[in-house]
């Protein structure tokens, strides 16, 4: 389906999981699931053992990036521990990636998910780092992450069909696997003036969702089996009715901040 209405960008920042980019999205946009549970003070529930104990879910107050978390390969497969999600704060030992931001931090961000439709089953493309080039051109604009960059989250990432026969050069003391199966989820919102407003989409997506898209635009032939299969961002569209003709007003993002210490 997708046209609305010919130029396409999509813009992908770096490492950020679904929950450490809005943990408390689950209590702000109806539909969400997968999200941080809380208590009635509001004190989020979820961890992840760790060397010392339980590594809890914690608030982060500023948009600093921790110098702790990574997503190698290694780390990333003993993040998803077979699909348990509980080797975050063990695959650093440090409770840095159990860190989310709430909308006092990120009011861009909320606003952002609360205007567009959102993805609640968006998947980084393979359980490790990614080299991509992040930009492409500009109407119906794809805002997504690269990565989960070592973050926690708690869905497991699904399997995946392979792009190609090709195998990642492993080394004796890496963990085995494929490109198989997605990495953790990031963040995925689809704005246009044909998104639906408010939306929540279940459908699985991957960056591949990307490439789906441009493809079926413009009749473009696919370059890996992952992308020939790929769901595109239709789902996010409603073509026959343009909400967003004038551009709604979204929150102002806050001025980054650099770098956080260790905790």
């Amino acid at each position: 389906m997708p046209d609305p209405r010919d130029p396409s960008s999509a813009q992908s920042l770096t490492r950020r999981t679904f929950l450490r980019y809005g943990g408390s999205l689950s209590a702000a946009v109806a539909g969400i699931s997968g999200g941080l549970s809380f208590n009635a003070k509001g004190v989020a529930r979820n961890s992840n053992p760790g060397p010392e104990g339980p590594g809890p879910s914690f608030p982060i107050a500023t948009t600093a990036q921790s110098p702790t978390v990574t997503q190698t390969w290694n780390a990333t497969h003993e993040q998803i521990n077979e699909g348990r999600m509980d080797g975050f704060v063990r695959s650093v030992s440090s409770d840095e990636p159990m860190g989310y931001w709430t909308e006092d931090v990120l009011p861009f961000a909320y606003s952002f998910a609360r205007t567009f439709p959102l993805a609640n089953r968006w998947f980084c493309s393979a359980p490790c780092q990614t080299y991509p080039n992040r930009r492409f051109l500009r109407t119906l604009l794809i805002y997504t992450y690269d990565e989960h960059g070592g973050y926690y989250d708690q869905v497991p990432p699904p399997g995946a069909i392979a792009p190609d026969s090709i195998s990642p050069e492993l080394t004796a003391g890496d963990i085995p696997g494929g490109y198989n199966m997605y990495g953790p989820r990031v963040p995925g919102i689809v704005a246009s003036p044909y998104s639906k407003p408010g939306a929540v989409t279940n459908h699985v997506h991957d960056h591949t969702s990307v490439l789906a898209t441009i493809e079926a635009q413009w009749n473009l032939p696919a370059l890996t089996y992952r992308d020939a299969n790929a769901r595109t961002v239709a789902d996010f569209l409603d073509v026959g009715q343009a909400a967003f003709m004038e551009p709604p007003t979204i929150t102002e993002p806050p001025v980054p901040v650099e770098t956080i210490a260790s905790k």
